[in-house]
């Protein structure tokens, strides 16, 4: 069933219909040819102007579908948001800089590789 034929038709199975404790319910979907676009930006503060929908003026446009992801610190980081994304940019890792060890261009090639 579509997303669309769901509101339309009910679908279930009735309570003792099935003679097994385990069912299966299987949903299939079309994906819209644009969501073979899909972009997740994970960034902090600096990502926070860069806006997905339909409107092209404020945001990316419909032909660039996505979402965005606050990770203010490299360790917040959550790679299981990024699934089912074709692009994926991560723009964090400045805060990390801030850290009171980090003197010189050394510290910071230690800290990050």
């Amino acid at each position: 069933m579509t997303r669309r034929s769901q509101e339309f038709f009910r679908h279930c199975i009735e309570e003792g219909a099935m003679d097994s404790e385990i069912r299966y319910s299987l949903t299939f979907r079309s994906v819209s040819f644009r969501n073979k676009n899909a972009t997740c930006i994970i960034g902090d503060s600096h990502t926070g102007g860069l806006k997905f929908g339909t409107d092209s003026k404020k945001s990316f446009g419909k032909w660039l579908p996505g979402k965005q992801n606050y990770a203010p610190l490299i360790k917040d980081i959550d790679p299981q948001v990024s699934c089912g994304y074709r692009n994926i940019v991560v723009m964090c890792g400045i805060n990390d800089l801030k850290q009171p060890e980090i003197k010189t261009a050394a510290d910071v090639v230690r800290y990050v590789f």
